[in-house]
């Protein structure tokens, strides 16, 4: 009975901790990706996007990076930040809006699914 017992604790272990290894980042993978940026807790930076999805295809930012990062199938991610304290050397930007757009059509300023919307801290 105690071997039973020992082998259902070990069978649920091993599947409670998973078999299947953690996704490697940076993706494009919308399966991968949109799961971590809509989990993104409020105040995150866009150094945290850039470790889910790597380099923008696009930075159309100026003062503030406003990125556009294209996934997998064709949709695009479009990134906007603004900066936590502009006169900072080290210039940390917090992201204020994560949208995604459907693979047709283009990126436009209001469409798109809101996926994540920070609440800037002050």
């Amino acid at each position: 009975m105690r071997q039973a017992v020992f082998l259902l604790i070990f069978a649920v272990t091993i599947c409670a901790f998973g078999s299947e290894p953690a996704p490697a980042l940076p993706s494009r993978d919308p399966a991968v990706v949109l799961p971590l940026l809509r989990a993104l807790p409020s105040g995150s930076t866009y150094q945290d996007v850039r470790r889910i999805l790597g380099e923008p295809v696009l930075d159309i930012g100026s003062a503030s990076p406003n990125a556009i990062f294209t996934l997998a199938d064709g949709s695009r991610v479009h990134v906007k930040t603004r900066a936590l304290s502009p006169d900072s050397p080290d210039r940390v930007f917090q992201v204020t809006t994560i949208t995604l757009h459907p693979p047709q059509g283009g990126v436009v300023e209001g469409e798109g699914q809101v996926i994540f919307a920070g609440t800037p801290k002050t």
